[in-house]
């Protein structure tokens, strides 16, 4: 391959990509999370008892790393309910989601009377 071929390809590649900036992490977590997780984070009562966390938990939030939050969206939990999403999200869409998450910390117990 040429430079000139290969410079065209990264260009498409970015391109391709959505930036950061342009995710809209609110309907990345509606369409895949919310199922699951709630729309304030916290699960409906029939997928809490299944063990899917409450992620506006502040103890759950000072419990998880950055990292620790990306590779759960990512590779999924073992022994869970929470499925990959490697393979359907970008990487840009899946650190949006981290910060999207991180946002969602609050008092439980409020967010659960919203549910």
């Amino acid at each position: 391959m040429t430079p000139r071929v290969i410079r065209g390809a990264m260009a498409l590649w970015l391109l391709a990509s959505p930036a950061a900036a342009d995710v809209d992490a609110a309907k990345v977590f509606e369409d895949k999370c919310m199922a699951c997780h709630g729309k304030t984070g916290t699960p409906p009562k029939a997928f809490a008892k299944l063990g899917v966390r409450d992620l506006s938990d502040s103890e759950w939030h000072a419990s998880r790393t950055d990292e620790q939050i990306r590779d759960s969206i990512a590779k999924g939990a073992e022994d869970t309910l929470m499925r990959a999403f490697d393979k359907e999200l970008h990487s840009d869409e899946i650190a949006a989601l981290v910060r999207f998450v991180r946002s969602l910390k609050t008092e439980a117990s409020s967010r659960r009377e919203e549910n």
